[in-house]
């Protein structure tokens, strides 16, 4: 008994310790978000905290702090010791600015309305239409299959960047509050000419092309470099994590077109329409071994760089194999990069997981 009484203690010295450091640090970089957030937990767990702690966090000068996501932490740790005359003034004041700010920003997101409609309506319903219906189309082995692959994966990130800024409407779930105000929504109506170009492209491609289209390359060129300068700043702002949803979202469709694909070369091979080389057998079999461990770990960014165009070149092989089976040997270092950049992530995952 004495044992865990002693032991409770020693926690609440580390602490308090701890949380002290904290403060300290604070003081320096008072915007310094990651703190707040380990600050606001230690208080959560154990908000009997001693006075030196209490009088640190009181010589912040709190009129520095420039986000609203650190405003809701501070006062949430302020609201254990409201009953504190110059902590209540401090909570008051921060708890004043949290409404301002807030009431200012509801004001601006009303006056954003086109660009939310045009986000979800367009974003979500439009381009989520024309990426399902390519998804579709690619199983009737189009000629144009190039085109049709290079529209789905358009479409899909697209759709997870538009699905990610959807849920950033919530500005204190961000990790990073870079973006505020009038900066969140310039950045909301950058995915406007996106959205619109991906719809009028598809739109006008069915209407004069029909389902076997070519896209011109000026349109492949614009929409591709729009898409990586989104997913930089995305990246370079580290909000929620849209290359994560970007990267489960590719996996699961490669998988399942991949599973498709096989299933039907498989058939035509024991009804002797297909030939499958004992290299198509070895790099299949790495590349599913390789999936089984990219599910299982952690997957960082060099690695899905690494997945990416090993997956492109292996849906390559395949759509060869559909067009004409006869001179898929010609094109065997396809499978040979594919195979090479599988063995690559096996190895690299492998290796962490070890040094781990």
């Amino acid at each position: 008994m004495n044992y865990s009484i002693n032991d409770k203690t020693a926690v609440a010295k580390e602490n308090h310790k701890e949380a002290l450091l904290l403060v300290k640090e604070l003081n320096s970089n008072v915007n310094d978000l990651k703190k707040w957030k380990e600050l606001s937990k230690i208080v959560t767990k154990d908000p009997d905290m001693n006075d030196d702690f209490w009088a640190e966090l009181c010589e912040l000068d709190f009129t520095k702090i420039q986000f609203f996501p650190i405003r809701s932490l501070l006062a949430g740790i302020l609201k254990n010791k409201r009953d504190v005359s110059n902590i209540s003034k401090i909570y008051d004041y921060i708890v004043l600015e949290n409404k301002i700010y807030f009431d200012n920003y509801e004001q601006r997101i009303r006056r954003n309305t086109p660009a939310t409609l045009i986000i979800y309506f367009g974003g979500f319903l439009g381009v989520g239409f024309f990426a399902i219906a390519n998804f579709i189309l690619l199983f009737f082995t189009p000629l144009n299959y190039r085109e049709v692959l290079f529209n789905l994966i358009a479409g899909c990130f697209i759709s997870a960047l538009v699905a990610e800024i959807s849920d950033r409407q919530y500005i204190f779930e961000w990790k990073i509050p870079y973006f505020e105000n009038g900066k969140f929504l310039a950045y909301v109506w950058a995915y406007i000419p996106i959205i619109v170009l991906y719809l009028y492209m598809n739109i006008a491609l069915l209407y004069t092309q029909g389902f076997d289209y070519s896209i011109e390359n000026q349109f492949k060129l614009t929409i591709g470099i729009y898409i990586i300068i989104l997913i930089i700043i995305n990246t370079l702002f580290k909000l929620k994590n849209s290359i994560e949803f970007i990267y489960k979202s590719y996996f699961v469709i490669f998988k399942l077109i991949s599973f498709l694909s096989l299933i039907y070369i498989i058939t035509m091979y024991f009804v002797g329409e297909i030939y499958i080389s004992v290299l198509f057998i070895i790099v299949t079999i790495i590349i599913g071994v390789c999936l089984s461990v990219m599910k299982k770990s952690l997957v960082d960014r060099i690695l899905r760089l690494l997945f990416y165009p090993m997956t492109f070149f292996y849906l390559t092989y395949l759509r060869l194999i559909f067009d004409n089976y006869n001179i898929v040997g010609l094109f065997n270092e396809l499978l040979y990069a594919a195979g090479v950049l599988a063995g690559l992530i096996i190895l690299m995952t492998k290796t962490r997981i070890k040094t781990k």
